[in-house]
Order: structure tokens, then C-alpha cells, then sequence
């Protein structure tokens, strides 16, 4: 799983150019804010507590949102 400083460093670097970020801890979390918020991209670790970055993409495309998926792994 991301350690909750790389999320931030993330989302730090995407903000230095322009883009906002939104960070959460799990992939149930990261579902709901889909169902909220558009985001794009949506760039998810591939090992995420309570549903996995790939079962967050699936989820992405399941809705069809118009957002864009990252699967990512830091280790």
C-alpha cells in the first residue's frame, strides 16, 4: 500500500502543475468519491486496503465515468 506521504507527494506534484488531487487511504473510498467528484485522471495503487487500485479501475469503467485510470505500485 501507498504510505499516506507518497499519496501527498503525489498529489503535491500534480497541484505544482496545475491539476487539483484528492487522497484517500482504500479503495472503497476512492469509489465513493468517484460517485462525487469527476476526476481525471484517477490514479490508484494497485495494492489498496478494502478493494484494490484494479478494482477500483473496473469500477471505473463499470460506471463509465469519464475519467481515466492509473494503476500504480510502489513496491
Amino acid at each position: 500500500m501507498t504510505p499516506p506521504e507518497i499519496r501527498q507527494l503525489i498529489a503535491q506534484w500534480l497541484q505544482t502543475r496545475g491539476h487539483s488531487a484528492a487522497c484517500v487511504a482504500s479503495g472503497n473510498d476512492a469509489i465513493r468519491r468517484m460517485g462525487e467528484e469527476h476526476f481525471d485522471p484517477v490514479i490508484a495503487d494497485v495494492l489498496m486496503a478494502e478493494g484494490d487500485g484494479l478494482d477500483v479501475i473496473r469500477e471505473l469503467k463499470h460506471q463509465q465515468l469519464p475519467s481515466r485510470g492509473l494503476a500504480i505500485s510502489g513496491g
